[in-house]
């Protein structure tokens, strides 16, 4: 975790340490880097406090070095700073970079994280709704939405899917694989796959990793929290 935010702390790395059973290695910012004697080859999150968005954006090679495997996500309170951020990121010079809501529920920020740690990278729904698209030179079109009401439509489209497609789409949330869903619901893996192919057209997205996000972004769909299914 690099950044001197409220998240930052140590607290906040015991309770992930336990919660993942890994080490976890806070800075501030990367210049106390050279400092750390802990083993970063088997790296595999670094976290960002979207304090240090402008710095991420301008050497992005700095943060990629702590370790090239891991994935790399910015952790944001304020959607707009996200959203600056997103529109500033040039795939082809930044990379693949996720996102972390910090100010959602804990639950929702350790269900993302194991997204994370998966290589699943989280993108918040609001700005896959109200960013354009990118032009072929990557210039950004102008959102004809300013403010649209992002959680209120998502929550719309999550009163499509059926009991058991947000069962399926509660556990694929937080990183379970249609075996172990199929396992826990009593049903068979090709089951899993139709209702998650269901949730994909209800919810238009067209994969995995876009549903979970969604789905954790409005705290598991319908105002519920994502708790991890027991």
């Amino acid at each position: 975790m690099v950044g001197s935010g409220p998240f930052f702390t140590r607290q906040t790395c015991n309770h992930l340490e336990n919660e993942f059973d890994t080490g976890c290695v806070r800075l501030n910012s990367l210049d106390e880097l050279d400092g750390i004697t802990e083993e970063l080859t088997r790296l595999r999150l670094v976290v960002i406090d979207e304090t240090l968005a402008d710095d991420l954006l301008a050497r992005p090679e700095a943060y990629r070095e702590i370790n090239s495997l891991a994935a790399i996500a910015l952790g944001y309170r304020d959607i707009d700073t996200a959203r600056r951020f997103h529109e500033s990121l040039d795939p082809a010079v930044h990379g693949a970079v996720g996102y972390l809501p910090l100010n959602a529920p804990f639950e929702v920020v350790l269900s993302t994280i194991r997204l994370l740690l998966h290589k699943e990278l989280f993108v918040p729904a609001c700005l896959i709704r109200t960013l354009s698209e990118r032009k072929a030179e990557g210039r950004v079109i102008e959102r004809v939405e300013t403010e649209p009401p992002c959680k209120k439509d998502a929550d719309t489209e999550f009163f499509r899917l059926t009991d058991r497609e947000r069962q399926v789409l509660r556990r694929a949330s937080v990183g379970e694989s249609n075996k172990m869903i199929a396992r826990a619901l009593s049903i068979s893996e090709h089951t899993v796959k139709l209702h998650m192919h269901n949730v994909y057209e209800k919810l238009n997205v067209s994969n995995r990793t876009a549903a979970a996000s969604l789905y954790l972004a409005t705290n598991g769909g319908r105002g519920g929290t994502a708790n991890r299914p027991a």
